[in-house]
């Protein structure tokens, strides 16, 4: 047995030389004390022990603690938390184009929400961050952008205008969710009743700014709603627009980045929605007397009335196309009339067809006016580029067969889609189905459309699909080349309500 290398605990104590016997000390034992052994033991200094004590500085008076001045904390929340892990994970990709993968999306916490919400409730605004915002199509607006805007005009307080973006916003989050059921048509509602409600107090440029993204919601859940009974979507635009036009005698609204997002969304919309109506020759829910009736003959073919449309377009290369499709429409002529054939008329032909193919890149007013566009801008601002030409050069010339120019541009559009894994605009879509040669490019248009679908935040192309079938069947069917109009004019009419392609 090992001899200890120290005495015993009453040795030590008493500072005498211990014999270290184990298992007890034989001067212990000689003395009559009882000896402590060899293992570890714990000790206190006395309060006398001034070498050994700790002293700690008194606390200050409670009176004397100002917790403002001298604590700050900084909180680390749940959402924090996943920030953190989703920068550490191996693998994480930081290019910001990767926001419309299947990868979750981080949600910034409300600080302050002046609305009263139930449980349901705060589900569908988490799901309309997560998953709804991303159905909205836009062209040349960053989709968070949009969505960030939409959620902070929600919660700006609790007034009606406030109130009645918030109550749209859940209109479209339900319906995205679980489909057409009262709950979403409760939500629209109430968002009407608002809108109402908040007109009546007098509208500030503020005031009128949430109306537009309260009835640009609206008119996404009308196109979204797959019952496709109503043609409610082209008022809810032609409803905004009007209410914007008022603002733009505000020079500072040209200054306010939330009125530039949000007219450049809704005149995307509007221009769209001239194409439908320029060619749809629809009956049933939307009929041309009511039109007439109610002071809106300007909707056809155009939409909102001629003077309206005088609001000028944002910098940027995606606007300048839509002004220039808008264009398009406004002045191609048939050939019975009378400058169908002048050389002035011409000569304009060649010079918005140059116009048109210069629209492309990102411009420095760009930057200044807006902030940074989605990262696949200039290839959706691409596609509609080459959308515009085909159908001026189709519209404009009368030409329903092929040519060299036609085909050239045809080519570029479908090398784009080929490298395409989604693509959520209808538009170019329809135009270069309708120009689709053979099956190969067929099953391009087709691959791309259920490969966007597969994404859980697009909506619903079966509409699209719908025509895209349709027009084929038509080209197969018909002996020669059908005249572009009548093909466009059929294919539009074949609902009953007026379709998006936005």
């Amino acid at each position: 047995m090992n001899t200890p290398e120290r005495g015993c605990g009453v040795c030590q104590a008493r500072r005498v030389r211990c014999d270290r016997t184990i298992p007890s000390c034989a001067r212990c034992l000689k003395a009559g004390r009882t000896c402590d052994g060899f293992g570890l033991r714990l000790s206190w200094p006395h309060s006398s022990d001034r070498k050994r004590a700790v002293f700690t500085v008194p606390p200050r008076n409670e009176s004397s603690f100002n917790k403002s001045d001298d604590i700050s904390f900084v909180q680390t929340t749940s959402w924090d938390m996943r920030i953190h892990y989703r920068l550490s994970a191996e693998g994480w990709n930081r290019t910001v184009g990767k926001y419309l993968s299947g990868s979750p999306v981080l949600t910034t916490p409300v600080r302050w929400i002046p609305h009263q919400l139930d449980a349901s409730q705060e589900a569908l605004v988490q799901y309309f961050e997560s998953h709804a915002s991303f159905s909205l199509t836009t062209v040349g607006i960053d989709a968070l952008k949009l969505r960030s805007t939409l959620l902070r005009l929600a919660f700006m307080s609790s007034a009606p205008a406030s109130a009645a973006v918030l109550q749209s916003l859940l209109a479209v989050a339900s319906l995205h969710c679980y489909g057409h059921q009262p709950r979403a048509a409760h939500y629209k509602l109430s968002a009407i009743q608002l809108l109402n409600e908040s007109s009546k107090r007098g509208l500030e440029t503020k005031e009128i700014i949430q109306h537009g993204a309260a009835g640009m919601l609206l008119a996404s859940f009308e196109i979204q709603n797959p019952t496709e009974t109503s043609s409610h979507w082209p008022w809810y635009v032609c409803g905004c627009k009007g209410i914007f036009y008022r603002a733009c005698d505000d020079r500072l609204a040209w200054y306010d980045s939330d009125f530039l997002l949000l007219l450049g969304w809704i005149q995307y919309h509007e221009v769209v929605a001239r194409f439908s109506f320029r060619h749809w020759r629809g009956h049933g829910a939307f009929e041309r007397d009511y039109v007439a009736d109610e002071g809106f003959t300007g909707l056809l073919p155009g939409i909102c009335g001629t003077g309206l449309a005088k609001i000028p377009y944002p910098s940027g290369p995606s606007n300048e196309i839509l002004s220039l499709l808008s264009e398009v429409y406004d002045n191609v002529v048939e050939p019975s009339d009378s400058r169908y054939n002048t050389d002035e008329y011409r000569n304009y032909l060649e010079v918005l067809e140059w116009r048109i193919k210069r629209a492309t890149g990102p411009s420095h007013a760009t930057q200044m006016t807006h902030s940074a566009p989605r990262p696949d801008a200039p290839i959706v601002a691409k596609l509609y580029q080459l959308a515009t030409l085909v159908y001026l050069e189709r519209t404009s010339t009368k030409l329903s067969g092929q040519s060299e120019k036609v085909t050239q541009i045809v080519d570029s559009a479908f090398s784009i889609f080929r490298e395409l894994e989604t693509c959520q605009w209808p538009f170019p879509l329809l135009i270069f189905a309708c120009e689709a040669r053979g099956d190969g490019e067929r099953m391009v248009i087709l691959d791309l459309i259920a490969k966007t679908e597969r994404k859980a935040h697009v909506r619903s192309l079966e509409s699209l699909k719908t025509m895209v079938r349709f027009v084929w069947t038509q080209d197969d069917l018909a002996e020669g080349p059908i005249d572009y109009a009548d093909k466009m004019s059929t294919l539009m009419s074949i609902s009953d309500s007026v379709p998006s392609f936005v």
